[in-house]
């Protein structure tokens, strides 16, 4: 009697490559979709304690740095911002352009 079967010579050890292969394609999808995700919210971290490292003075004399207006919409963007800090403000309109005029009297 043998010590071996048939059986048993045709029983595969390990994976095939198409089993490999498909998996490698699985952790690929899921790379691709999670990588995005973690960089989005890593970003989002990064700037909430940057914000959190400012105090509100330095809040608002980054914001009276920036520049204070290319178009309108900026303009009336910088004008509420402006005025969530109590800082008076006004928008100034030429032909092309408007600008922000801030007013400081306790900064």
């Amino acid at each position: 009697m043998p010590l071996y079967n048939k059986s048993m010579l045709s029983r595969k050890n390990g994976f095939s490559l198409i089993e490999l292969i498909i998996t490698l394609a699985i952790i690929a999808i899921l790379v691709g979709v999670s990588f995005p995700l973690y960089t989005k919210h890593i970003v989002k971290i990064r700037r909430t304690n940057a914000t959190l490292a400012l105090s509100e003075d330095e809040i608002v004399k980054a914001i009276i740095g920036e520049k204070q207006g290319a178009c309108h919409h900026r303009a009336i963007a910088f004008k509420k911002l402006a005025s969530c800090f109590d800082i008076h403000a006004r928008i100034v309109v030429n032909d092309c352009h408007a600008y922000v005029e801030v007013f400081l009297e306790d900064y």
